[in-house]
């Protein structure tokens, strides 16, 4: 068997560089912006996106595109970094600079959409299941306990409800916005059907964000603001959430 242990000895080598290589492609992204090589950097960022996804990823990536001209596609990204952390105060700076270079308005979040983004959906969620169980275990168990350790038990469960409210609101906020994208291209068609020879309502802007309210055969019907309800090819825009990611 001593003669076999090369081999696999190179197979766990070439396995520990392949799990490195989204590390790597992050790595090189960055050497490549720091050089002012935006579209390098590009390349490695959009390389390491295959495997890897975490707000710095997706924040440089942004920069390296707004920096590159390339402003609808920062904002996807800016957007995205947004999603992995709320509360990083530069994810949402340099979002807001994109916007405005592209002369778009920042509309203000409401409040369900602020308390929602003091965490994470993953967060919400574990903090769902964590105070589902605690309150679950506390009505299981009040009844074996003394009267001062059942106030104690029962107070407990009290707070836990409060909590999973708290936790379900949060989701449902991240909820409203599961369907939210960006249109991808300047003058982007708004149409009044979804088949090419439909008349056009109006040209969106790139950047600006839409909400997805349903598809159907190579477009989606979009809203893009209270009032302007209508439908534009599908690769004319991308989701924030992408169907098989995050």
């Amino acid at each position: 068997m001593k003669k076999y242990y090369p081999f696999f000895f190179l197979c766990w080598l070439c396995s520990g560089l392949l799990d490195a290589s989204p590390q790597t492609s992050f790595t090189d992204g960055n050497n490549a912006f720091y050089e002012g090589n935006y579209k390098e950097a590009i390349r490695n960022y959009e390389e390491a996106l295959k495997e890897l996804h975490s707000a710095n990823l997706h924040y440089n990536l942004a920069n390296a595109y707004s920096l590159s001209g390339e402003l609808p596609k920062a904002i996807l990204h800016y957007r995205r970094a947004h999603l992995l952390d709320p509360n990083d105060p530069d994810i949402q700076a340099n979002f807001k600079k994109a916007l405005n270079k592209m002369n778009i308005q920042y509309e203000q979040e409401d409040l369900l959409t602020r308390f929602s983004c003091i965490l994470t959906v993953n967060t919400w969620s574990w903090i769902l299941v964590v105070s589902a169980w605690c309150t679950f275990l506390g009505i299981l168990s009040v009844r074996f306990l003394s009267p001062a350790k059942r106030r104690a038990v029962i107070s407990i469960s009290v707070l836990a409800l409060i909590v999973i409210l708290m936790s379900v609101t949060g989701l449902y906020g991240w909820h409203l916005h599961k369907e939210d994208a960006v249109i991808m291209h300047n003058d982007t068609v708004l149409k009044v059907a979804p088949t090419k020879q439909s008349p056009s309502k109006q040209n969106l802007q790139g950047g600006a964000i839409v909400t997805i309210l349903e598809a159907y055969a190579d477009y989606f019907r979009v809203q893009s603001d209270k009032d302007t309800i209508g439908w534009v090819a599908q690769q004319q825009c991308e989701r924030i959430i992408p169907l098989n990611k995050f």
